[in-house]
């Protein structure tokens, strides 16, 4: 995490955001008399909410938690993509 002023990020902005999209960097600018500001790639942005989405449910994400709980045992034994396919009703025709 880079932190920096605000007259500094205004200063250096496409620096700082070639940073973030290049570097995957998180940059944090701080202002005076006021909170500070935390610039971030789109794609992180659009994983964090697509995150808090799939977890805003209880449901889901208890049956989430389940299927990373499995996964950790190995409880549950591997499937073939073609036998995936058949599940889902994807066969190749």
């Amino acid at each position: 995490m880079v932190q920096t002023t605000y007259t500094k990020a205004r200063n250096n902005l496409a620096k700082l955001m070639d940073l973030v999209t290049h570097d995957n960097e998180v940059v944090v600018v701080t202002r005076k008399k006021a909170a500070s500001v935390a610039i971030i790639a789109e794609s992180e942005f659009r994983s964090i909410m697509e995150t808090l989405h799939l977890i805003s449910s209880p449901k889901n994400r208890q049956r989430l938690l389940d299927a990373y709980n499995r996964a950790g045992e190995q409880s549950v034994k591997p499937s073939s993509i073609e036998d995936l396919r058949r599940e889902v009703g994807f066969v190749k025709e």
